[in-house]
């Protein structure tokens, strides 16, 4: 055999017998490491390492280094199958900072957790390397980061990336995991910041009820009547909340007895509203535990927005939409507001998930939450912050039409909660809910980026894909100035490739004449038995560094609710055609119609003509 020929068979080989070297790793991983800390000399640096084995292994003697320093695990160490093993410089300052326990240190502040020996590793900001070795010095795992010019065993090709401070560079070990030696094993859309939860998908199987309900035809009598029914707890989580309206109802609760306490994001796009700032202190002041998520020189963001609206009720019921608690959102006169959608779901299963949710976005009130007080307190000499206002805005009025009410049902429910950025990206949420589409996909969405940063919309994509299959696809965008750009680049992608490839597949605008202010659901229903809600917007932050809160549900009948708003919505709406130039409209094709046909007769006449000259 030629060498020619050799290499040839080694190379299809090799690519044959890949995917099954990737499926299988049986070896011990480095699977998140924190270079950058916010603390002074990055006290609480850390790294992890995880067995994707089904067998305990070993590590006794075994070593991590920066090629600098060495630290080397002591006897009797051990890593379980799926077990996951932290080592931290400063186990005090560790667990201070991430709320978590580290199974192994190697700064000797703490005596109750495990020692490693050996000169001390202290990564660089501006980039290095972590080498995995087993006893005898071989390297199990390697990966390099920032400037490191690292060649030798265990990895290939440029590093990963350079570090931000309170960035933890992960590996994604929640779905299939790869260890190529290069930086394809670390790119993860998600972008992971100390303190972030880790919470897995998880179903629930129940029977019982649910409410459903809309805005703004029906969505404050709903949310209302939710907050008078509490009787021990009312745990709010929102982006936004400044109606006036909703916090009466709410402060009733506080003085009844109910247990109050509120999450609000600390720095919404267009700042803390006048309301906002309003409503947290009113419901503080009437003895609500009221904190903000925020960003400064001592507080630092665990999520790029707290961009959620949820509130659980009593343990036992949670109540979820695609809108703020605004007079836009939720309006008290329903002849105005957004289009949004919204759920209660009665079961305790499925509150207790969300439950420990809110309860971890609480936690650390000395890293990155602030009280409505303290901020009161810090922000009272600002000229457009006075909590003494007690003037209440007008309730604004509208020519929009509402049709729909809320609707109970009683029946068989799958629930399926859906957390950013934990697992939003995950193939077990939304793009199962995609990927499992057999005949249809109806997206109701604020606005939908074509691609997210250097990469594709991962959610398009799947959308595209179904399309593909043969699944009919209908996508409603809002029109709105500030998402015009946004969403005419993804209709005219669409609208092309559908002419292309024959896809049936249907993007339109929200027309005027609907009257909503503007659409800003975040809504999918799939083969018209799947329905997702949710505060996710389709753009690469939403799911990947926003705390979101969303649910697929699985029933008929919730999709059959939804269906018929979202047909309502999309029947009233104006297309790609609609937004063409003057005398280019569809309205126009008789004129191109008869233009054809005279040209189609001059050309045959000169055709006749012509045959007529040559015969004589």
């Amino acid at each position: 055999m030629t060498r020619i020929k050799m290499v040839t068979v080694q190379l299809i080989l090799f690519f044959l017998l890949l995917p099954a070297a990737l499926a299988s790793i049986d070896h011990v991983i480095i699977c998140e490491f924190y270079p950058d800390t916010y603390t002074y000399r990055d006290a609480d640096e850390y790294m992890a390492i995880y067995n994707p084995t089904d067998q305990t292994i070993d590590i006794s003697g075994w070593t991590i280094s920066d090629r600098e320093g060495i630290i080397t695990f002591p006897e009797g160490s051990n890593i379980g199958k799926n077990q996951r093993l932290l080592i931290t410089k400063n186990a005090i300052q560790f667990k201070k900072e991430s709320k978590k326990i580290p199974d192994f240190e190697y700064g000797a502040t703490d005596s109750n957790v495990t020692q490693m020996s050996g000169g001390k590793i202290q990564l660089r900001n501006g980039g290095d390397e972590l080498l995995l070795s087993d006893k005898k010095g071989k390297p199990v795992d390697v990966v390099i980061y920032g400037d490191s010019n690292y060649i030798g065993q265990g990895w290939h090709g440029p590093s990963i990336g350079r570090a931000y401070e309170g960035v933890i560079f992960e590996r994604d070990i929640e779905e299939e995991i790869l260890d190529t030696d290069s930086m394809e094993d670390w790119n993860d859309l998600r972008v992971y910041h100390i303190g972030q939860s880790h919470f897995p998908v998880n179903s629930f199987n129940f029977s019982g009820t649910v409410c459903l309900f809309a805005s703004p035809d029906c969505s404050f009598e709903v949310v209302t009547e939710a907050i008078d029914d509490s009787e021990k707890s009312l745990y709010i989580c929102a982006y936004e909340f400044d109606n006036i309206e909703i916090a009466k109802h709410v402060i009733n609760a506080k003085r009844r007895g109910v247990d109050v306490r509120m999450l609000l994001e600390g720095a919404p796009v267009d700042a803390v509203s006048q309301g906002s700032r309003i409503v947290s202190s009113e419901i503080a002041n009437a003895g609500g535990h009221v904190a903000f998520m925020i960003e400064n020189e001592t507080v630092h963001d665990r999520y790029r927005y707290l961009h959620a609206k949820y509130i659980l009720i009593d343990n036992k019921t949670t109540l979820i939409t695609t809108e703020n608690f605004k007079y836009t959102g939720i309006p008290k006169d329903n002849s105005f507001g957004n289009r949004g959608w919204g759920i209660i779901i009665e079961d305790v299963n499925v509150t207790s998930y969300f439950l420990d949710v809110f309860e971890d976005d609480c936690k650390g009130d000395d890293i990155s939450i602030v009280k409505a007080k303290a901020r009161a307190e810090a922000e009272a000499g600002a000229k457009e912050f006075d909590v003494n206002i007690r003037e209440e805005p007008s309730i604004q009025v509208g020519d929009y039409n509402p049709i729909f009410k809320s609707k109970k049902i009683y029946g068989d429910f799958t629930v399926i909660p859906v957390i950013a950025p934990d697992t939003a990206l995950l193939n077990e949420t939304v793009l199962g809910l995609i990927n499992s589409a057999k005949s249809s996909i109806y997206i109701e969405q604020n606005y939908i980026h074509k691609n997210w940063g250097d990469d594709p919309n991962k959610y398009l994509e799947a959308v595209i894909d179904a399309a593909r299959r043969g699944c009919e696809v209908k996508i409603l965008l809002d029109n709105s100035w500030y998402n015009t750009d946004t969403n005419s680049e993804v209709m005219l992608y669409l609208n092309k490739l559908a002419e292309d490839e024959n896809l049936d597949i249907q993007v339109r605008f929200v027309r005027d004449d609907l009257n909503v202010d503007k659409l800003h659901t975040k809504g999918v229903i799939v083969d018209g038995n799947k329905t997702f809600i949710s505060s996710i917007n389709w753009n690469k932050n939403s799911p990947a560094q926003n705390r979101e809160v969303g649910v697929i549900v699985v029933n008929s009948e919730v999709s059959d609710y939804f269906t018929d708003i979202f047909m309502h919505d999309f029947g009233n709406t104006q297309s790609d055609s609609d937004n063409k130039k003057e005398g280019d409209r569809e309205g126009d094709e008789p004129i191109h119609i008869i233009i054809a046909l005279i040209l189609a007769i001059l050309i045959v006449g000169a055709v006749l003509y012509e045959i007529r000259r040559y015969l004589e």
